[in-house]
């Protein structure tokens, strides 16, 4: 790997005045610097834009239509000059050691094109850590790297902490700008099927604000079906790459198409047959599962969505910790 590694850093924005400074400013404070910081405006009614452009080279201010947070990083990539991109919310924050930290992470994995590092949430003023439990933690500290799918469902993995090749962005296709929710996971998804392990980093190297008033990257998860219908779309590519990949992708893909259906059913909300027969002929539930998907979708709305959200809460809990209040930054 070269010694002098470039990173364009990705900042799609809207309406992000009140925190695009910090965000920027965090970039800029990195121990090791980055090539470049473009922030892409997605046509943003405040001053997102001037502050942008008051910030001068490295930060270069790229200005288009209102389109959503996928197409905005998608604009980013495509006129990225590094040969690693960083992505980071306009609302996140990295701590100074988190390229430096990354970098040295991929240095000790050859043929690795992606990173990835703890964070802290940060809600209603509060600061949140998620354990990982000791297994991971001794596989991580003897390899450096972890299977890429048992680790995005497994290990605190988000966004504003990812790394990855430039090229390789271009081979998977970019972010699914057709998606309005989810379109982040997809792509981590696709990634992952052709990088069967990634470089993780233990120490907490940003700060996710989960809470931010008209955030682009954190609206409400109301358009659920796109996110199965990606789904589907993953496991094809995965039986077109390889039987390796398919065998990678199904167990964890099967899991979220069933948490995505259990979520429809127990908040009533429409779902096309065409969607519905798509998930169902991919990923073939047990009778367990349509047993419980029969009963939420059988109860009133309020207790089909208690039960829901209590059988998917205890999945989430089984692989992996509830996340803990801290007190400090360490």
């Amino acid at each position: 790997m070269s010694e002098q590694p470039s990173f364009s850093v990705i900042i799609p924005a809207y309406n992000s005045h009140s925190t695009l400074a910090r965000a920027i400013d965090s970039v800029l404070a990195q121990t090791l610097p980055a090539l470049e910081v473009l922030v892409v405006d997605d046509g943003s009614t405040d001053d997102t834009r001037a502050i942008a452009e008051g910030y001068g080279p490295p930060v270069r201010c790229i200005h288009k239509p209102n389109g959503g947070v996928a197409s905005a990083r998608n604009r980013g990539i495509r006129e990225a000059r590094g040969d690693w991109v960083a992505l980071l919310d306009a609302d996140d924050v990295w701590l100074p050691h988190k390229l430096q930290e990354q970098w040295d992470a991929l240095q000790r994995a050859p043929g690795v094109g992606w990173a990835a590092c703890r964070h802290d949430i940060i809600r209603d003023g509060r600061r949140w850590r998620q354990p990982i439990r000791p297994k991971l933690q001794a596989e991580i500290a003897r390899n450096g790297t972890v299977p890429s799918f048992n680790s995005m469902h497994r290990l605190p993995f988000q966004t504003s902490g990812l790394v990855v090749r430039r090229d390789l962005l271009h081979e998977v296709g970019l972010f699914q700008e057709w998606m309005r929710v989810a379109d982040d996971r997809d792509l981590m998804w696709r990634i992952a099927l052709r990088q069967p392990r990634v470089a993780y980093t233990t120490r907490v190297s940003h700060e996710y604000r989960c809470d931010t008033p008209g955030s682009l990257t954190k609206q409400p998860a109301v358009r659920r079906e796109e996110v199965l219908q990606s789904l589907c779309n993953v496991l094809r590519e995965a039986e077109r790459l390889s039987p390796e990949a398919r065998e990678s992708f199904y167990p964890v893909g099967r899991g979220q198409a069933y948490n995505l259906m259990l979520r429809l059913a127990g908040k009533d909300l429409p779902i096309s047959p065409e969607v519905r027969r798509d998930a169902l002929a991919a990923f073939r539930l047990n009778r367990w599962q349509q047993a419980t998907l029969w009963v939420v979708r059988a109860l009133p709305v309020p207790l089909g969505r208690r039960l829901a959200d209590w059988i998917c809460w205890c999945r989430v809990r089984h692989r992996m910790p509830q996340a803990r209040p801290v007190a400090d930054r360490s």
